[in-house]
């Protein structure tokens, strides 16, 4: 049996890399993923307590003026062995911070995230290619903004800064923007190709927000077609139900 120092390191891993966001400052985002940047402390191979956390915000690099924080992917970015952190939020431009493999972080300026209210952070390897790749979820419960997914493509084996291209048009043209949230990415089809569905709450632009005055939306399924396009599938699966998701999703492999 695994302790509870490892089983919540396994934890902290998969939901960086799939769908969490945190909706807390920043130094509590931190907080929450320090056991994947220090681990823990204080709880033995047999212990079953819940692990010890140090608050190491500060002394890496990554406590600063933000005072809200809700998208959050913890992954290796950049292929050097360390997780790196982006961190998005509703009120600020993403960061993209890479892991000086020290216990610091440092931003890189030269991404910037186009996405207006930046609510969810989800990495996967989309093309295939031996790197991660982001899809950010844009919206609120009164307020849909275009989501974004950026590619990466390349790395500066001196500085270990990553080359994002945004892919603005995987989706086709004229598809309507949505408060957006959750999200997760699969091989649905089992074709190969990582497959992204999305978790919608709300449909176009609502000045006021109220049970009556909201347009909800419907989720969305999109298949990759593996050459950096996707197919809207979702009346094909019939997965379009508007239960206004407010967070993470994964998908469960058939047991």
């Amino acid at each position: 049996m695994k302790s509870a120092c490892q089983r919540w390191t396994m934890n902290t891993d998969s939901r960086g890399m799939g769908s969490q966001s945190f909706a807390s400052p920043m130094a509590n985002a931190v907080f929450a993923l320090s056991v994947a940047i220090v681990g823990c402390r204080g709880v033995s191979d047999e212990a079953e307590a819940f692990p010890t956390f140090d608050e190491v915000a500060e002394e890496a690099g990554v406590d600063d003026a933000w005072d809200i924080n809700q998208g959050v992917a913890a992954v290796d970015f950049n292929g050097d062995g360390w997780v790196d952190l982006y961190l998005g939020g509703p009120r600020q431009p993403g960061k993209l911070l890479n892991n000086q493999g020290d216990g610091s972080f440092v931003a890189q300026e030269s991404f910037t995230a186009s996405v207006a209210v930046n609510i969810g952070a989800f990495a996967a390897d989309m093309d295939g290619d031996g790197d991660m790749d982001l899809f950010l979820t844009c919206g609120s419960n009164a307020w849909a903004c275009p989501n974004g997914l950026y590619r990466n493509d390349a790395v500066d084996s001196g500085t270990g800064e990553v080359t994002f291209t945004e892919m603005s048009g995987a989706f086709g043209a004229g598809k309507p923007s949505f408060g957006s949230a959750g999200a997760a990415w699969d091989d649905v089809n089992l074709d190969g190709h990582l497959d992204l569905f999305v978790a919608n709450r709300v449909l176009g632009v609502v000045k006021e927000s109220s049970e009556n005055g909201v347009a909800k939306a419907p989720d969305r399924l999109f298949l990759n077609q593996g050459d950096g396009t996707f197919v809207d599938a979702t009346e094909e699966a019939g997965v379009g139900g508007a239960v206004q998701l407010p967070g993470g999703l994964y998908f469960r492999p058939e047991q």
